[in-house]
């Protein structure tokens, strides 16, 4: 609902916004966080298999569109993986798959108070990883996101949430980081 909202806030910059729609309630459709394994233990699910499950299961779907337009979903969907462009910025399909993908990481510009609440779903989705691991990968994986050279590819969502989103990943990194330094090992604590 709040990528549609924002897909809404920002139609005017789409050539193709149904098609945008199509990838924003098809992206995520398949989202398994972890794995049983045979022995019992349980392992994180890599999240390219998320999306090329989604991908397929859309492909998949019997959907009212052009065999052209599917290609089209089925490739923003897949652009979700790494979030990367493989597109020349002149190709015709720049714009939307730029948009889309911006559109779906915009969460990390959000206000800090509501991307920390976002942060705290994330963490109910990894039950089967303790407080500690859950904060110290997510502190690497906010760094490892706030270094890249570039998040946000469409020229006007990337002015309005690049640096937001930069600051916001930096500034949970340290609070995560800080969270853990201060209990000890073995420690229980609680994530807030």
């Amino acid at each position: 609902l709040d990528l549609l909202n924002k897909l809404e806030s920002n139609a005017q910059l789409a050539k193709r916004p149904d098609l945008i729609v199509h990838a924003i309630l098809w992206h995520d459709v398949i989202y398994n966080t972890h794995v049983k394994n045979p022995d019992g233990s349980v392992t994180n699910r890599p999240d390219a298999l998320n999306v090329e499950d989604s991908a397929l299961a859309f492909e998949n779907e019997k959907i009212n569109l052009s065999e052209e337009d599917s290609r089209k979903v089925a490739q923003m969907v897949r652009a979700t993986s790494g979030h990367k462009i493989s597109l020349n910025l002149y190709h015709p399909d720049y714009n939307d798959m730029a948009l889309f993908l911006d559109l779906d990481l915009s969460v990390l510009a959000d206000p800090y108070d509501t991307f920390f609440q976002k942060t705290k779903g994330i963490r109910f989705e990894y039950p089967h990883i303790n407080n500690r691991d859950f904060c110290v990968r997510r502190a690497d994986f906010l760094d490892q996101y706030s270094g890249k050279e570039q998040l946000f590819f469409h020229p006007v969502t990337a002015a309005a949430y690049d640096a937001t989103a930069r600051d916001n990943m930096r500034r949970q990194a340290y609070d995560l980081r800080q969270l853990v330094a201060c209990t000890k090992p073995g420690e229980h604590f609680q994530f807030k």
